[in-house]
This record gives structure tokens, sequence and C-alpha cells, in this order.
């Protein structure tokens, strides 16, 4: 598991200011949604502990015009030491697929912003 602080920070700096109801969410990953203009804001946690799971991203009667999602997986072979538990757990900064297509890896935390026309 991952400091919470960490995943608070990552969420804390990728939100929008409205609320966001989302259509449907495969199961196994744990959505919440929010918008600030023609951004769309994903907070996803893929529950699963060994299974990435692929989730096709999009925003109704609109068109996905780019994004970045910013991850934080846990690798669970890289052992966690005081001198890398840093680097271990920073968020690595992803293009979006135009195609909205992504796979959440496994016990993974995404901050995922969409942009929309």
């Amino acid at each position: 598991s991952m400091p919470v602080a960490r995943v608070m920070r990552l969420f804390r700096h990728h939100i929008g200011s409205h609320a966001v109801s989302l259509a449907q969410t495969p199961d196994g990953l744990d959505v919440v949604a929010s918008r600030r203009g023609q951004k769309v804001f994903l907070h996803v946690v893929n529950t699963h502990r060994t299974r990435s799971l692929r989730a096709q991203l999009g925003v109704a009667d609109a068109r996905i015009t780019g994004g970045r999602i910013f991850e934080i997986a846990d690798d669970p072979t890289v052992e966690v030491s005081p001198l890398n538990s840093a680097e271990v757990m920073k968020p690595v900064e992803k293009p979006l697929p135009q195609d909205g297509l992504w796979e959440f890896p496994a016990a993974s935390v995404s901050a995922v912003e969409v942009e929309f026309a």
C-alpha cells in the first residue's frame, strides 16, 4: 500500500470544481470524476492487486482532444526502502490517447485529465 498522503496530494493537484456523474465503470476500478471548464478529472484506483484493467474513457456528447494521466503504480517487485521510496512513489506522466482507451496497472492510483471539445 501506498502512503495515503502521496495519493491525496496527487488527487488534490488534479481536481475540478464540479462533481460529474459516471455512466459506468468497469468492476475493480474505483472512479470519482469532476470537471472544470473543458477538462474532466478522474481519480482512478485499480483495486485489483494482480491484474491491470482496461477502460474506454469518454465524455458524453463530446470528443476527447487530449489529456494526461499521472500514474502511481506500485511495482510489487521493487523493494521500497528509505533510499528509493520517493522515486518509487513518484507519479509518472503519460499522454492520454485520443481514442480514450487506457489500461490501469494492477494496484495503481491514477489522476486523469481529459480535455474535450
